[in-house]
Parts: structure tokens; sequence; C-alpha cells
């Protein structure tokens, strides 16, 4: 799991099996002094990261590897999420509507959701899968904060949103961002800094079920069942579940902002059997002939520009004896047993077959 240090660079956290705690810089320039970082994302593969500046001015990105370098995103600015498919695609937002999805090399194309347009879009967080995503929408006013959810589809490899979005978790009120927890739910992080509440929310527009939340939180992570909720609270402490699931979580005042790998799409819980028999040999082989075709020895006639002169001859039956004519026909004597046709070759790797009836 990575977070936000209080000097604004990216670390490294784990937790040992006894609950200890061993932080440390993130590998490369993610981890090194430089622009102060507010809100971070790492790739589901957990091979790439990306941070907003606490200015919302700029997003870095890059490979999370010794040598990594960060590049910056040059467009717009006023950034407010960031998140990642499992194409390595990152998802950038920004006020009022603007969603942004850069591929790795450095091309990045504008994703436009015309359905939020008289709205202010605080949070956009795209599934694993690059196919849906999760959108927390202020209308004009300033007030009834809602959680969407879209999906996409992609024409001439550009996303295209489709609407309307479908409005899921009605009865949270005042939510401010929103994560996936897998793929069948979301993790919401709704109310104010005095009473936070954290829910989970099927994306089927089932109840929501609210999660047990520790006073002040600020962010909050997580990445399906395998992996605990971690709270990041104020003054850089993170609310850490204890091995076991046992209370009160630990509270390590390491950073802000933690977050894990994007979970990626499960595996198919059902996949297709394998045939419950192979197909059965035949009982019994298609019978030789009775006899070979009868031998008829007698002249080939083959293109002599296919041959080089003076090169023996070969035949799938046997050498073949040939002479040139005056028509520059090169006459082979078909082998016994080669009836119908004989397929010719020299060492020059030429090569033809001819028939007589």
């Amino acid at each position: 799991m990575l977070f936000r240090s209080p000097r604004g660079v990216i670390d490294k956290l784990t937790v040992g099996l006894h609950g200890s705690v061993q932080t440390g810089p993130a590998p490369g320039q993610a981890g090194l002094p430089g622009p102060a970082f507010s809100r971070i994302a790492v790739s589901p593969d957990g091979k790439y990261v990306a941070a907003i500046t606490q200015s919302g001015g700029a997003v870095y990105y890059g490979p999370l590897t010794p040598t990594g370098k960060l590049t910056e995103w040059p467009e717009g600015g006023g950034y407010t999420s960031i998140s990642w498919d499992t194409q390595d695609n990152l998802w950038i937002s920004g006020p009022p509507q603007q969603v942004w999805r850069l591929q790795l090399n450095g091309v990045g194309t504008a994703l436009s959701l015309q359905s939020v347009s008289q709205d202010t879009l605080d949070d956009f967080q795209i599934a694993p899968d690059g196919v849906r995503y999760a959108i927390i929408v202020t209308p004009p006013g300033g007030h009834g904060a809602e959680l969407q959810i879209g999906a996409l589809t992609y024409r001439f490899g550009a996303a295209v949103a489709d609407v309307p979005q479908l409005a899921i978790g009605t009865s949270i009120t005042n939510p401010k961002t929103v994560s996936w927890y897998d793929a069948d739910d979301l993790i919401v992080l709704s109310g104010s800094r005095t009473d936070p509440q954290i829910w989970e929310v099927p994306v089927d527009n089932e109840a929501p079920t609210a999660v047990a939340t520790e006073p002040g939180v600020q962010s909050v992570t997580a990445a399906g069942d395998d992996n605990p909720v971690v709270q990041g609270l104020a003054g850089g402490t993170l609310a850490l579940p204890r091995p076991g699931g046992s209370e009160p979580p630990l509270q390590s005042n390491v950073g802000l902002a933690p977050t894990y790998p994007g979970e990626p799409p499960p595996a198919p819980a059902h996949p297709l059997p394998a045939p419950a028999d192979p197909l059965p040999a035949p009982a019994d082989p298609l019978p030789a002939p009775a006899s070979p075709l009868p031998a008829r020895a007698g002249p080939l006639p083959v293109p002599a520009g296919r041959f080089l002169p003076g090169l023996p001859l070969r035949a799938r039956a046997g050498p073949l004896s040939a002479r040139l004519t005056p028509s520059s026909r090169r006459n082979k004597q078909r082998p016994p047993g080669d009836a119908a046709a004989a397929r010719v070759r020299n060492p020059a790797g030429r090569e033809t077959t001819r028939s007589r009836a």
C-alpha cells in the first residue's frame, strides 16, 4: 500500500503478521523529494503510480521501479481525481465536467460526460475493467451531491460515455469520495469532517451497508476481500485493521491518502468445462487399395524453364529419366506405381507437378 507522507512525497507501507508497521520511500522518483502531492493512485498491476499536486494544478505519473521517472501531464489544471484501469490507462478528472484518458505513451483523449453538463464533477473513478465508472456530481447550487454509475463504449479507439448514468446509493447523504472495492461494489466516504461515514455500495443498486468508521476520517482505500479497509485520519494517522480483525485498529502516524493498487477484475466463477471425452478414434482405418494402380510408362511433359539443365531430377516414386525435345520441353519417364502424377525437383529447389490421364 502507498500513502502520502507529511513531506508530500509517496511512501510505501507494509503490515507484518503481528501488526508491526514498516514504512519507506516508494521506488524511483515517486519516493524522492519534489512536488508535494495530495491524492495518489496505483495501477491494478502495481507497476505504475499517479499523483495530483496539492495545488491541483498538475498530475504526475510513472513506473514504480528503482529507476522510474515521473512525467507531468501538461493538459489543463484543477484536477480532482485519478484512477487506473487494467490496461494501464490513467483516467484524470477536473472541473467542471472534464475527464481524460491518458495512455502511457503520453497520448490523452477527452471523455465527454454530457448528462452532467450542468453539474460539478467532484469525483470520477474508472472500474478496473475500463468499461464502467463511478462518479459523484453536485448539481447547481452546491447541494444534494449524488453517486452515479455509468458505462463506456469504445469507438475507433476513443471512449464514449453512454447516457444516462444511474443514480445508486441514494440514501447516502453528502457523498464525498468513491473508489472501487471489487467488481460489484463501491466504497463511499460521506458526511462531513466532524461526522464522516463509510459505506459499501453494490453497483446493482441494492441497499448500502455501513462500514465501521473512525472519527475524523478524511480518505479511505479498499481493494477486495483480501485487503482490509484502511482509513486516513486527520493529522497523518492511518487506521489499520489488526491481524485477525480485532479492535481497536492500529493507529500509525505516518501520512495521508492511503491507496491500494486497483482491484483487478475477478476470474470467471465458472470457466468453460473441458470436453468430457475426446473424439474417439475410428474403429477401423480406411483399408489400403487391394492392388496398386497399374504402372503406366510414358512421357510426362514439364516446362523446361522450371529446371536447370544438366542436373538430376527426382520424384516421389523414384528417379526419372529426362531428355530434351526440339519443343524445349523436358520429358520425364514416370516410374512404376505413379501412374497419375509425378512431382519432380532438382537441387535448385524448383518443383512442379504434372499429370497425365
